[in-house]
């Protein structure tokens, strides 16, 4: 009889368990990805293994680990201290309540000290990125322009319009060795011009309209080891000029699109010295 009880309390504490880890996995599903709001705040949810989830529209903002207990977003910060010889793991955590969330809306409301840090209101909405479209901006032409730093760092003077119709200068590209290390490109350099494929500028027309562009700013720190992004988006007749070495995480995946379109794109050569805006 003792073994049954053993058996059957065995059996719950495995429901239960079970139970938990199903919610939590629901819940880690319908709220991976990249979350916004009109006021420019931001959370990014990746995975729950690695510290790759960001709190906060900071591209310099560190990684942090996350867990997800019921209805909690934990956001932690794990260290060691000098103080007790590194010998003890420190967990620093923002904690956020879910109050309600789905696959395109999510509302949370911070529940610890350092929470508040991040979100200075009790409530805060978001929407999935993906689905924060502006139907208003009518696009027009955009222009990227990449610096140089003390690195391997590409150098691109990129525009393209409405139409697709693309001008290319690589003035600088990098590529392997073939024993380690890299190496100036110079086949690769040069002036490109063509048209980008539907496809490619279906991407960047969807990458613009949900990164918030009407209220988007660049805070223009220029004051590192890094290179200096620079975007210059003409739409609905109006035009937007940012420049920074450390744009906010809002605006990564036009930067993203941005630098496949310069790379990877079978653009052909032109003997012309193409013009860019600057």
């Amino acid at each position: 009889m003792k073994e049954l009880k053993y058996i059957f309390l065995f059996i719950i504490g495995l429901t239960i368990l079970t139970s938990c880890e199903l919610e939590t996995v629901s819940t880690y599903t319908a709220i991976k990805g990249k979350w916004i709001n009109l006021a420019n705040d931001y959370i990014e949810i990746n995975d729950t293994i690695t510290n790759n989830n960001y709190i906060g529209n900071s591209v310099g903002a560190m990684g942090k680990y996350l867990r997800i207990l019921n209805d909690t977003l934990s956001f932690q910060d794990r260290y060691t201290s000098s103080e007790d010889n590194y010998s003890t793991q420190r967990i620093d955590k923002a904690n956020f309540k879910i109050n309600s969330v789905s696959d395109s809306f999510l509302q949370i409301t911070p529940i610890s000290d350092f929470a508040n840090k991040y979100f200075n209101y009790d409530t805060i909405e978001f929407i999935k990125q993906d689905y924060a479209i502006n139907a208003d901006i009518e696009f027009e032409k955009i222009t990227f322009h990449t610096s140089s730093c003390f690195g391997k760092c590409p150098i691109y003077h990129l525009e393209v319009n409405m139409l697709g119709e693309t001008k290319l200068h690589i003035e600088r590209f990098y590529k392997k060795k073939k024993t380690r290390g890299y190496e100036i490109d110079t086949l690769k350099e040069g002036y490109y011009f063509g048209v980008i494929s539907k496809d490619e500028l279906k991407q960047l027309e969807f990458s613009i309209k949900t990164c918030n562009l009407d209220n988007l700013k660049f805070d223009g720190h220029l004051c590192c080891d890094g290179f200096v992004k620079t975007i210059i988006v003409n739409y609905s007749g109006k035009k937007k000029y940012l420049k920074d070495m450390f744009p906010p995480r809002i605006v990564n995946n036009l930067i993203d699109q941005l630098k496949q379109i310069a790379e990877k794109s079978n653009l052909p050569k032109t003997e012309i010295k193409l013009e860019f805006e600057k």
